[in-house]
């Protein structure tokens, strides 16, 4: 994996929060479109889809 870059929640899916994103199978400088989205309190969420939706992994 590879980020750590802000994630702005454009779409919506995710309750308010402030968020952060990284890249999940990155290859030879392609992000393709699988990422962990994170945030400080503990919440991290998969997306397969580049952010069409989202899965909650884990909740601290």
């Amino acid at each position: 994996m590879i980020g750590g870059d802000y994630f702005g929640n454009n779409e919506g899916l995710l309750p308010v929060d402030n968020y952060k994103e990284c890249d999940v199978d990155y290859h030879d400088s392609s992000r393709g479109t699988k990422r962990l989205v994170y945030t400080d309190a503990g919440f991290v969420y998969y997306t397969a889809n580049h952010y069409e939706s989202f899965i909650l992994i884990y909740e601290q």
